[in-house]
């Protein structure tokens, strides 16, 4: 059944305010795709609101649910105005570990019918696997967004959120603590721009960017793992 919603979801900002969003972690964080290992706050606003409604990870784009969160968006629409995440990796576990699958044999044996006799885990969709991933150590143990939102609602949504990034049914990527404050903005920009210098990936087009940044394909606005979604886009530096 295909998790299609055309239902405007979530609630729009009813005040507006800079502010300085930080999550303090336990310990390290795994990294998502294209090796980013910084989560979008737009995303994780508008997955909890997905969560809230029981929808499924949407597989296309006829599957995505709109999804209104608590941050301003720009005057072309087509970002959030809030920057991405900001940290400083420490170190990366080395050797790395490795995520491991075998085919839930003992489910089988209990809930499959009697006609299945052997399991095959060298090949096929029962196959085992063994992969690297990357777990990085945070300076301070914490990731820092800017963004233009409503204080009060970004709190209330935020308290729902319990860990970050890959593998979090493992236990990694745990919150300790969301901290959510009003900041002074830095001036023209804020807080998708800095001195010209893109702090998310915005639009080819978009006003006020400098010249000569790094442009790679990324996707404007969640939901952010739709791979077939993205586009060129300036991004930061560090992405």
């Amino acid at each position: 059944m295909a998790n299609v919603n055309r239902e405007q979801l979530g609630e729009l900002p009813r005040e507006v305010a800079s502010l300085h969003v930080t999550a303090l972690l336990f310990e390290g964080i795994v990294g998502g795709q294209s090796g980013d290992f910084t989560p979008m706050l737009d995303g994780i606003l508008a997955a909890v609101y997905a969560r809230r409604e029981r929808l499924l990870p949407p597989s296309d784009p006829s599957e995505c649910a709109a999804i209104d969160i608590p941050i301003q968006k720009s005057a072309c629409g087509r970002v959030y105005l809030c920057s991405s995440g900001v940290c400083h990796a420490l170190e990366r576990q080395n050797p790395p570990p490795h995520k491991h699958r075998r085919a839930p044999c003992v489910e089988y044996a209990r809930l499959g019918s009697s006609k299945i006799t052997s399991v095959l885990q060298t090949g096929g969709a029962d196959k085992s696997y063994r992969v690297p991933y990357e777990y990085t150590l945070l300076q301070d143990n914490c990731v820092e967004w800017w963004c233009l939102g409503d204080q009060a609602m970004i709190e209330s949504l935020l308290r729902e959120v319990s860990s970050l990034g890959k593998f979090r049914g493992a236990g990694k990527g745990r919150v300790r603590e969301w901290v959510v404050e009003q900041c002074e903005p830095w001036g023209d920009g804020f807080p998708v721009l800095r001195d010209g210098q893109a702090m998310r990936p915005l639009p080819l087009d978009y006003p006020g960017l400098a010249p000569k940044q790094s442009v790679a394909y990324r996707t404007l606005c969640p939901p952010y793992h739709l791979r077939m979604l993205e586009e060129p886009c300036v991004v930061p530096r560090s992405i």
